[in-house]
């Protein structure tokens, strides 16, 4: 009797709990989003799908690091309101992307978002952007315009680059870009990383004469560069400045130059020729380095050679657009009203024409701020209304090291390394193919940046404190000690150190299985 008392009672919590577990899981799985849509909370982490138009739906705050990478079938991708940030190779290597709508709320994104998508024509920022990786569109060949609207007060685009407002930054130049000549304006005085990396059309580049240096791989990559201009004040060359530039026939190097690094023309032809007085440093190096030398340059800066040929308009009907090479040419797609307009590719132009016509006319097309869009190229802008004049600008983040980036780089008279108090961080390449044997890493010290010890042909003896919370990419890579974990059969195969940070991984596990101690997993690992 007892026992059917209880399980009268029991039978209806169960079907309660059954309810509730069944009504969890269905809860759980938000409008949008799809059983091939990866979820860290909020964050899409992966996208295993194969749907050629992909939508990001609104729950999702954010698109991690390398969700999309390597996707071959996603063509378009549309970004919900809701996603602020899109993390570093969130879309690397998307061969068949070419549309990338995003929605006012997006305020970052990362390194090398988007770059090596060969057929990416079009993307659309929105007017909340404040924030761009290095190397965002690196090798997009496709990409000749990006559209930003006049109400973003943080970034511009202009003769083929994305910069800040103010054009003190450049942060890309758009490798699709038809131009083969590129002069910078004298307000740039930053060029980011992988700036012009996958550009195959540019020839001659004029550096701006506010450049205090050529920064790492800004240049690195441009396999059809041929004849650079480097301006005073111009003082360092830095790591990998021209990696790759297969094509460099000559560079011109100021007196100001006092610094160029090892491996600054990395990949570059054996008979480039540098321009430079004889008896400067530039001079010196490229004896040194066995590059030719010469005092006057061999090939000339020219201007722009764009092409480009203005059209004399009667009607309507003859108003151009711009073919999908980025030229402009006679085929008609839109009509204006009024009588002046200014037909070009982007919100600042990449060519520029007034037009004018006779008879007023209609247009079909989508406004957007000031400008009639008339093709997937090409703006109509109605000359009379006024521009945005925006007052903030967008600066690349600054990041200041205890021990400076560079700092040691290639010293061969160091040994050792005495830290002094308070230093809380070791910057990138600071200590990078230097002849250092050991390093004991006080306590305090929390981050080691990007390559820090790379290359340390002599570092044996390595001491991390707990206090160590992020290490960067190669960091540790080929120096004896990091060496010597890799070839210890007895070692295990996961390398944590600092704050359960993990540096390294030897194993073969298809899914290897992270052990509970680690906190952080440093990029490039798996």
């Amino acid at each position: 009797m007892k026992k059917k008392v209880a399980l009268i009672i029991a039978l209806p919590i169960l079907v309660l709990l059954i309810a509730l577990g069944v009504s969890g899981i269905i809860s759980s799985k938000a409008v949008g989003i799809t059983d091939d849509m990866v979820l860290s909370g909020s964050v899409l982490v992966k996208y295993n799908g194969s749907d050629k138009n992909v939508v990001i739906p609104g729950e999702i705050t954010g698109i991690g690091s390398e969700a999309f990478a390597g996707n071959t079938f996603v063509e378009t991708v549309t970004v919900s309101s809701g996603v602020s940030e899109i993390g570093s190779k969130a879309f690397s290597g998307c061969t068949g992307l070419v549309t990338v709508s995003l929605p006012d709320t997006v305020e970052t994104i990362g390194d090398s978002a988007f770059s090596d998508c060969p057929k990416l024509s079009q993307i659309n920022f929105g007017k909340d952007f404040r924030k761009l990786g290095n190397g965002v569109f690196s090798g997009d060949t496709s990409l000749a315009y990006v559209n930003i609207p006049p109400s973003n007060t943080s970034f511009v685009w202009d003769d083929g680059c994305i910069y800040n407002y103010k054009k003190t930054v450049l942060y890309q130049y758009l490798p699709g870009y038809p131009g083969n000549v590129y002069r910078m304006p004298d307000s740039v005085d930053t060029v980011c990383q992988y700036a012009f990396w996958g550009t195959d059309k540019l020839n001659q580049i004029t550096c701006s004469s506010s450049l205090s240096e050529i920064p790492s791989y800004s240049f690195a990559g441009a396999t059809a560069l041929s004849n650079v201009y480097v301006n005073v004040p111009a003082k360092s060359i830095g790591i990998g400045a021209f990696m790759g530039d297969s094509s460099l026939m000559q560079v011109s190097v100021p007196i100001s130059v006092t610094d160029i690094k090892e491996s600054a023309f990395s990949g570059c032809p054996t008979d480039m020729i540098i321009i430079a007085d004889e008896g400067t440093f530039a001079y010196r190096y490229a004896e040194e380095k066995g590059y030719l030398t010469a005092a006057e340059p061999k090939l000339s800066v020219t201007d722009n050679n764009l092409k480009y040929t203005p059209v004399s308009v009667t009607s309507v009907s003859d108003i151009p657009t711009v073919s999908s090479g980025g030229i402009i040419t006679n085929t008609v797609t839109g009509t204006t009203s009024g009588n002046t307009a200014i037909v070009s590719t982007g919100r600042t132009p990449m060519y520029q024409h007034v037009i004018e016509y006779d008879e007023n006319a209609s247009v079909d097309g989508n406004v957007i701020g000031d400008s009639m869009v008339v093709s997937d190229r090409a703006f109509v802008i109605i000359e009379s209304l006024p521009a945005v004049s925006g007052t903030n600008e967008a600066e690349p983040e600054i990041v200041t090291y205890s021990v400076p980036e560079y700092s040691h780089y290639n010293d061969q008279t160091i040994d050792t390394y005495t830290f002094d108090t308070g230093d809380t961080s070791i910057g990138m390449l600071s200590f990078a193919r230097s002849s250092i044997q050991s390093i004991d890493i006080p306590e305090g010290v929390t981050e080691i940046a990007y390559g820090a010890f790379y290359h340390c042909d002599s570092l044996t003896d390595v001491s991390i404190p707990s206090t160590v919370t992020a290490v960067g990419q190669y960091a540790f890579d080929h120096t004896p000690w990091y060496e010597n974990w890799l070839n210890d059969e007895n070692a295990p195969d996961f390398l944590i150190v600092g704050d359960g940070v993990l540096i390294g991984y030897k194993g073969t596990d298809a899914e290897p299985e992270i052990p509970d101690s680690v906190k952080t997993v440093a990029e490039g690992v798996f």
